[in-house]
């Protein structure tokens, strides 16, 4: 297994459009997707499409890059925090890892996306900026709720440094790979002032390595499938996916994302799928062995891309001493004050003019399905639909039980939800029926897809209840 390392540098803002965004919020990742890479590659290279797309190679995402000790010159690669990772909220020292021993009740998970670690831990996250564009009603010469618009584009700032591997199975393979771009163009509106400029440099080959341990963690997002054929974000879609009992699961610090994407080809947007986020982390009771190939090229959906790669450790410290980055603001060029303050009058009047839009969809939304059912149409999504609608569920039932957990502190106003029914259900088991019934609605994976699936019974009623959740982010309601 041949390793070549890749850096990007910006030259321009690049807003790499993340999934949680909508048509007029427009939010960046904090990495540089392995697609992104891989089409870089693509479109230099279209005589070796079917040697990058083989399963021979992998295009591994780029992390953001630390200034350890101030240096802004020999910048050091990042990996992804992992969730076992814990800290105090305000006044923090050291970060102590859950995997490993246990932790205060005070601690919480580390909020920064990227450590480096050099027997200490440095928090890193890149700089992001806020903006605010009006498409103005020509009329009324300001945007309103009638006419014109309103978009926020989150970007990450020029000048930063991202670095990453691009791992292949033969040695002769990484001479494609000399062929590269030497500078890229990524993101969105690469017209205006998000050129998403990069200057890539490509470094020696290396050699990976098996590896053995007990602590694995998830280097990048993991498309799991379960055994039903769908794309899956839970602990039991993950372990099916690694084909490891969960008997031999100790502990388990996993959480579940979307997956989005573009298909530059037909100008359409990708299914939006579950998948396991990365810096998930599996604490396993007998040690493991993984090969270079199952640690680099990954495991799961789109292997390709990037996704799914591992990371399995022997030993694992229980705790780090905690280091702040510096000198990031020099790296920039910018001062911190100058990072992430939106407008907060223009974010107001942005959300009252998307708030009043999606009334107007929900309520056309509604009234479709409606006079379909009075004149005793059936109600059909297609593949693609049923791929957004499954997401969409999964989100809206996880951030509900996620409010609950956060705000219902009193074990009296516990009760009292608990105890509260819809009809002859608790909220609990009401709200579990939800995420219970999704498998129930996908064909078993022997079974042959028709052109179009028909829900029946409550799957109509919960296709209603989650209009709302899918105009938010966008979907078609069917």
């Amino acid at each position: 297994m041949i390793l070549v390392p890749i850096q990007v540098r910006l030259t321009e803002p690049a807003v790499l459009t993340s999934p949680d965004g909508d048509d007029n919020i427009v939010n960046t990742l904090d990495f540089i997707p392995g697609s992104m890479i891989l089409g870089a590659w693509v479109a230099r290279n279209l005589q070796n499409v079917d040697a990058y797309l083989g399963g021979d190679f992998s295009f591994g995402c780029l992390y953001p890059m630390a200034a350890v000790d101030g240096d802004v010159v020999d910048l050091q690669p990042t990996v992804p925090t992992p969730l076992s990772y814990h800290a105090l909220k305000r006044g923090a020292v050291c970060v102590r890892n859950a995997a490993v021993t246990e932790i205060d009740a005070e601690m919480e998970p580390v909020q920064a996306r990227y450590v480096f670690e050099n027997g200490k831990v440095m928090l890193v996250s890149p700089r992001r900026e806020q903006h605010i564009h009006l498409e103005r009603d020509r009329a009324a010469g300001t945007a309103t709720a009638d006419g014109g618009n309103v978009f926020r584009y989150q970007s990450i700032n020029e000048l930063e440094v991202f670095s990453g591997y691009i791992a292949c199975t033969k040695d002769f393979r990484a001479g494609l790979l000399k062929n590269g771009p030497s500078d890229m163009r990524i993101g969105k509106s690469r017209g205006s002032e998000y050129g998403g400029h990069g200057v890539v440099s490509i470094g020696s080959p290396v050699q990976a390595e098996s590896a053995k341990g007990r602590y694995l963690i998830l280097r990048s997002p993991m498309i799991a499938r379960r055994s039903n054929g769908t794309a899956d974000g839970s602990l039991v879609a993950l372990l099916e996916t690694l084909g490891i009992s969960s008997d031999n699961v100790e502990k388990s610090f996993v959480r579940a994302i979307t997956i989005g994407g573009f298909l530059s080809i037909s100008g359409l947007p990708r299914d939006r799928m579950r998948a396991v986020d990365q810096g998930s982390v599996l604490v396993l009771k007998e040690p493991i062995t993984l090969t270079a190939e199952q640690l680099w090229l990954g495991c799961g959906l789109r292997t390709e891309e990037g996704f799914g790669r591992l990371a399995l450790n022997e030993k694992w410290e229980k705790e780090y001493d905690l280091v702040l980055e510096e000198n990031r603001a020099q790296l920039l060029l910018r001062s911190a004050a100058d990072t992430e303050q939106p407008n907060q009058a223009s974010e107001a009047m942005q959300a009252n003019l998307r708030t009043a839009r999606i009334q107007k969809s929900l309520e056309r939304s509604i009234d479709r399905v409606a006079r379909l059912q009075a004149m005793g149409a059936e109600l059909y999504l297609n593949k693609n639909q049923l791929s957004e609608l499954l997401a969409a569920a999964q989100e809206s039932v996880e951030k509900f039980k996620e409010v609950v957990q956060k705000n219902l502190t009193r074990s009296a106003t516990h009760s009292q939800y608990a105890a509260t029914k819809i009809n002859g259900k608790s909220i609990e088991n009401w709200t579990a029926t939800f995420v219970d019934a999704l498998e129930t609605w996908v064909p078993p994976p022997n079974s042959r897809w028709k052109n179009a699936w028909k829900p029946q019974g409550s799957a109509q009623n919960f296709l209603k209840a989650v209009i709302r959740q899918m105009q938010k982010r966008g979907g078609k309601s069917g």
